[in-house]
C-alpha cells in the first residue's frame, strides 16, 4: 500500500497561473492499473499521486474517471500530463465541454471556500 501525502516545493508565483487547493480523492486512469490520488485542484488541472510515476510520459493523454464529492455522477476527463516528479504527475485539462468546465469550476468555487488555496 502507498502512503499517499504531498510534499509542497517552492514555487515562484508567476509559474502557477491559476490558485490551487488541496484537495484529496481517489481516480482511475483509465487503460492503466496503478492507485492514484488526486492530491491538489486548479481550474486548469489536478495533481495526480500515483505510485508508479515512471510509468508515464509527458504530453501523454490520460481519460480520468472520478466522482467529485459533492456530485452523483461519475465524471470523466481528458488531461495532459504536463509534467512528472518522482510522486506523480501535473495534469492539464483537454477538450473540456462546456458540461465539464462547469463541473470543475463549480467544484473548484464549492471546495476553494473550505479549504486552504496554496
Amino acid at each position: 500500500m502507498v502512503k499517499f501525502q504531498r510534499n509542497h516545493l517552492p514555487v515562484d508565483e508567476d509559474y502557477r497561473r491559476q490558485p490551487r487547493i488541496e484537495f484529496q480523492l481517489p481516480v482511475s486512469i483509465i487503460g492503466v492499473e496503478v492507485q492514484a490520488y488526486i492530491l491538489d485542484f486548479s481550474l486548469e488541472g489536478f495533481y495526480i499521486q500515483v505510485d508508479r510515476a515512471a510509468d508515464f510520459n509527458e504530453g501523454q493523454s490520460l481519460r480520468l474517471a472520478l466522482r467529485f464529492p459533492a456530485e452523483r455522477n461519475l465524471s470523466m476527463i481528458k488531461v495532459r500530463v504536463a509534467r512528472i516528479d518522482t510522486h506523480g504527475l501535473g495534469c492539464e485539462f483537454i477538450d473540456l465541454d462546456p458540461t465539464t468546465k462547469e463541473l470543475i469550476d463549480r467544484n473548484f468555487e464549492i471546495f476553494s471556500a473550505t479549504l486552504p488555496i496554496q
